[in-house]
């Protein structure tokens, strides 16, 4: 898989996302398997790679009130140049445990410092990096707000410096449902 996402509990029902073609996006590729979507901020119909906004720079993701994140690419896209297509993503929910690289490793290279980042909130990131949207990591050198940051750390490995978390449902489309009523 790219990117080093894994969904290790919890995953959740393949649904199919509309992605528009390639010239109105902008990104030079297909979303691929392991990668992070999010709905499109400036259109609830498409699907787009997490961190679209900050395509071309690095970018702070999974930020509670911002984001909306819907899951992990299950099946690479299908649009192209000129015509729009679709993307299976594996749905986040609740009980979802997803493994992700730490960055930097220095942050999550001994048992006590994984020890001591269990229950902290924190961002994820996403570097301009090898490939056209770069890599995905966590941030737990930026733990902080759990009202705020939207990844709980969980459990990790400090030899393969990597943090399981869950993504809390705020940085997610069911965000907008928060405190609505129903009439």
């Amino acid at each position: 898989m790219e990117n080093d996402i894994r969904i290790v509990k919890g995953r959740g029902p393949v649904q199919t996302w509309a992605v528009d073609d390639r010239t109105t996006t902008t990104f030079g590729r297909e979303m691929r398997d392991g990668e992070l979507a999010s709905v499109s901020i400036a259109s609830n119909n498409y699907a787009t790679f997490s961190g679209h906004s900050g395509f071309g720079s690095d970018v702070d993701i999974m930020l509670i009130g911002s984001d909306r994140y819907i899951g992990v690419v299950a099946k690479a896209s299908s649009e192209t140049l000129t015509s729009n297509g679709t993307v299976d993503v594996f749905l986040n929910m609740p009980e979802t445990v997803i493994r992700v690289k730490a960055y930097p490793t220095s942050t999550a290279d001994t048992a006590s410092e994984v020890k001591d980042l269990i229950n902290d909130s924190v961002l994820m990131y996403r570097t301009q990096g090898r490939t056209a949207i770069g890599n995905y990591y966590i941030r737990p050198d930026y733990a902080g707000d759990p009202n705020m940051y939207g990844c709980l750390i969980i459990d990790g490995d400090h030899t393969r410096y990597t943090l399981d978390c869950i993504v809390s449902q705020l940085c997610s489309p069911q965000a907008n449902l928060k405190g609505q009523t129903i009439d």
